[in-house]
């Protein structure tokens, strides 16, 4: 898993940013059509860290580079609060699951809208129990 939040951006102008699983990239790749390609301009991973950290990743040739990118987002989202309340209203969120967050990165999704339920179990999982967790969630997101 990547760290969250998790989104994509392409390293162009006008800095498209997308978003569907906030806990990773491969899924939303998968969902979304997204390929992080290495030509120059491809769709780029990013994250938007609890405590305010923004890192993208972009290769040599990019309009963007990695700073202007991370500034970019900033500027549209200056506090990871208003970029968590974007991607949750994006993505249509209702059960967010942090395994192995610590608590005290969590402070900032306090009072959040829109969000019926946070799984906090913390529980160490494996890929194959991490794969049937993806499949039950679009099974429920299709109900």
């Amino acid at each position: 898993m990547c760290r969250f939040i998790s989104f994509f951006v392409r390293p162009i102008e006008d800095l498209p940013v997308r978003v569907h699983d906030l806990t990773g990239h491969a899924e939303t790749a998968q969902v979304l059509g997204l390929e992080d390609r290495p030509q120059c301009d491809g769709w780029r991973e990013g994250h938007y860290l609890p405590d305010g950290t923004v890192a993208v990743s972009v290769l040599d040739g990019d309009t963007l580079s990695a700073r202007q990118c991370e500034s970019g987002v900033r500027a549209r989202w200056p506090a990871f609060n208003d970029f968590f309340r974007w991607a949750v209203r994006e993505t249509n969120l209702q059960t967010l699951y942090l395994w192995n967050t610590p608590v005290s990165d969590l402070t900032p999704l306090a009072g959040l809208a829109g969000l019926q339920t946070l799984d906090l179990s913390g529980t160490q999982v494996s890929d194959a129990e991490e794969k049937r967790f993806w499949r039950e969630l679009k099974k429920r997101r299709k109900a």
